[in-house]
């Protein structure tokens, strides 16, 4: 049993590495790294998965596991909140430049349909 419990230790010790370099990315806005990350980390928690079932653990061994666990939720918690004001952001600068290009196009528009010899907008 110590045997499994090792090798589940290691592989909360890689998704808690994984989470890490998850944050790290966000900040550098690297999402092809992100994506890798978020693919290795997945599969070392269904490798976790593999090991947990079947397996009875000591009280000492649950309480570590369930330390690694809270570690990496604070770090998945502050990810998910520094993409969603990532998102948000996006949203708000596809907004102006939506409305930019509204702009532009009346502009364009309204300089076609109605074509001046000195036009003082500009």
């Amino acid at each position: 049993m110590d045997n499994k419990f090792e090798k589940l230790k290691e592989l909360y010790e890689d998704i808690y590495q994984y989470t890490l370099n998850i944050s790290i990315s966000i900040k550098e806005e690297n999402i092809e790294q992100i994506e890798t990350l978020l693919t290795q980390r997945g599969l070392a928690i269904k490798k976790a998965d593999k090991v947990i079932v079947n397996t009875n653990f000591s009280e000492e061994e649950k309480k570590e596991i369930n330390n690694f666990v809270k570690k990496i939720r604070l770090i998945e918690d502050k990810n998910q909140k520094e993409m969603k004001e990532k998102q948000e952001n996006i949203k708000e600068e596809l907004s102006k430049t939506n409305f930019s290009q509204k702009l532009m196009t009346a502009y364009k528009y309204n300089k076609e349909s109605e074509p001046r010899l000195i036009d003082s907008t500009e």
